[in-house]
């Protein structure tokens, strides 16, 4: 798959005078087998890095944004999510690197699959080798 593949999800935000309110019904192109929530990162430490053989993502941030950088060996592309209306479907096959998350930000992952190392790639070399990067 590539970069193509991973699209923008953007669900309706409802506000009025109590706060807002966003709902992520049937907005969700897989059944989530897995949800996690990655929260108080070390400023400057980054996320990600790395790529699934088999499994899908949707990550979504909460409250605050953040920029998800997609790369399919060939194309690179930079995907800013502005808050808990908007994610980003990942596609098998992209490396996915989350380069900054901003003091304050968590970011909740929808997985189409359980928990499994061997889906995995970590190994940037690995990767470029699978997709025939150039």
């Amino acid at each position: 798959m590539t970069i193509a593949d991973c699209q923008r999800i953007e669900v309706p935000e409802i506000r009025d005078a109590r706060g807002s309110l966003v709902v992520w019904e049937n907005a969700v192109p897989f059944t989530p087998k897995r949800v996690f929530v990655i929260h108080d990162v070390q400023d400057g430490a980054p996320r990600g890095d790395h790529a699934h053989r088999e499994c899908h993502e949707v990550v979504v941030p909460i409250g605050g944004a953040v920029d998800v950088v997609v790369d399919d060996g060939q194309d690179r592309s930079v995907v800013t999510l502005e808050g808990p209306h908007q994610g980003l479907h990942l596609t098998p096959m992209n490396w996915l690197l989350l380069p900054h998350i901003p003091p304050g930000v968590a970011l909740m992952v929808l997985c189409s699959h359980p928990y499994d190392p061997e889906d995995y790639i970590r190994d940037r070399t690995e990767f470029d080798a699978l997709v025939g990067a150039s």
